[in-house]
């Protein structure tokens, strides 16, 4: 699916995310409050702590879903269960990620990232898309769901001869655009020059190859 123009579904989207590069306190006494809003789906995880999470909800009877927008972008992480008394849970919350087990919003950014470099000790994790891990997406765009079967993809080659390989979805951090350092985020569709891209308090970006000093993937 490539995009030529504005005229198209990726700006009339619903955004569902959190602002994960401004921290709120939100927790009550120094504690969780559980309020959802730093569970986004976008983070740096491993391999392994992506299979595990997946294998244990599967084990365990869960199956991710997502609002019923025809036009949707969900920042928010699949395992994230919701509750009418305004509260959330995690549904893997038991192997849940070590970003997850260390990060707490009452934490300045600064801290954050301290707290995870010495809980996973890799300043270079790569951010991934939890949803990948079902074959899905977060996006939903004219009532089609976005997902790794039908997901648009692009290759091109980069000055230095490394290949660089892009699919709609795909989590990637813009390490800088325009001269301004970005958080990671998800490429929402592709064109010819560059592609759509999110991370919730940017809105929507129309990014071009050739303005891009680095990716990261």
């Amino acid at each position: 699916m490539l995009f030529d123009n504005k005229d198209n579904p990726i700006h009339n989207t619903k955004m569902n995310s959190q602002d994960m590069k401004q921290t709120t306190d939100f927790t009550k006494n120094g504690a969780c409050s559980r309020c959802g809003g730093c569970c986004s789906s976008v983070i740096p995880a491993t391999d392994a702590e992506i299979k595990t999470c997946k294998d244990y909800a599967v084990s365990h009877g869960f199956t991710p879903s997502l609002p019923d927008d025809r036009n949707l972008v969900y920042l928010q992480c699949p395992y994230l269960e919701k509750h009418r008394d305004g509260t959330t849970s995690c549904a893997v919350y038991a192997v849940r990620p070590s970003i997850c087990r260390v990060f707490k919003c009452s934490m300045s950014p600064g801290e954050g990232v301290q707290a995870f470099l010495a809980a996973n000790g890799d300043p270079d994790a790569d951010p991934v898309n939890m949803w990948e891990a079902w074959g899905r997406t977060g996006i939903r765009l004219d009532g089609t769901e976005i997902t790794s079967a039908n997901a648009a993809q692009a290759s091109m080659l980069l000055d230095d001869g490394r290949s660089l390989c892009l699919r709609q979805g795909q989590a990637v951090r813009p390490v800088q655009y325009a001269g301004t350092p970005m958080s990671a985020g998800i490429i929402l569709a592709l064109t010819r020059d560059g592609f759509f891209f999110t991370n919730g308090p940017t809105g929507v970006l129309e990014l071009k190859y050739e303005d891009l000093d680095n990716i990261v993937t």
